[in-house]
């Protein structure tokens, strides 16, 4: 897929994205003017970004106070998972067609990566490889449409993983059982066996929607 030039809007949306998950948690406004002064930008990419980040459903728009992320609820984890399982099974079913030896040799070197970071216990690092193989994965099926629908719910599915990130750096068990789908995943796709690669990421996803769901059980008791 092309790349294009970033231009200022295009700039904030990035920057503001990117702030959801890093500096940010559910139920946290957003405020326009404060947003133009941190990033040294105009108020108008600021909030054309506001906007459209609005209209993806990333924010809500409160009238007089600004926008604020949606809290995490049991329906929105199992709703925004499954989307995102359905876009990403097709991303896989595209490349094992096509069989890209260079997007398997791409996810073969992420996983080696993440690999290590498990073995040195380096969580900052597994955690970026394990959200880079899945963004790989996407993006290289070379289908724009799929890999702008994904994005979206990508970058709401992030926001309870990095919420409950915590949780999830001192369960060694997940991290390595993360790791082992991620494996099972690339062989299946080597071998250009579909079937087995759907069992593989079924699986994977299950456990990841799992552990979105017992950590969102736990922060709606709270």
């Amino acid at each position: 897929m092309s790349q294009v030039k970033e231009n200022s809007e295009d700039r904030a949306y990035r920057l503001i994205t990117e702030s959801l998950t890093k500096l940010h948690k559910p139920g946290d406004y957003l405020f326009e003017s404060t947003l133009t002064h941190d990033l040294g930008m105009s108020r108008t990419p600021v909030a054309t970004a506001l906007n459209r980040l609005v209209s993806e459903g990333l924010l809500v728009k409160q009238s007089k106070k600004g926008c604020y992320i949606p809290k995490v609820s049991l329906k929105d984890a199992q709703d925004v998972f499954a989307v995102r399982r359905i876009l990403e099974i097709e991303a896989m079913r595209i490349i094992i067609a096509r069989n890209d030896t260079a997007v398997l040799d791409i996810l073969h070197k992420n996983t080696d990566a993440a690999t290590l970071a498990v073995r040195h216990d380096n969580f900052p690092d597994f955690y970026c490889l394990d959200l880079e193989f899945h963004r790989s994965l996407v993006y290289n099926s070379q289908n724009n449409y799929i890999y702008e629908a994904w994005r979206r719910i990508f970058i709401r599915c992030n926001i309870y993983t990095a919420y409950f990130s915590d949780s999830l750096q001192q369960n060694q068990f997940y991290k390595e059982n993360l790791l082992q789908g991620h494996w099972e995943m690339l062989d299946a796709m080597q071998n250009r066996d579909f079937a087995r690669a759907m069992l593989c990421i079924n699986a994977h996803f299950d456990h990841i929607v799992g552990y979105a769901v017992d950590n969102t059980l736990v922060y709606e008791n709270l």
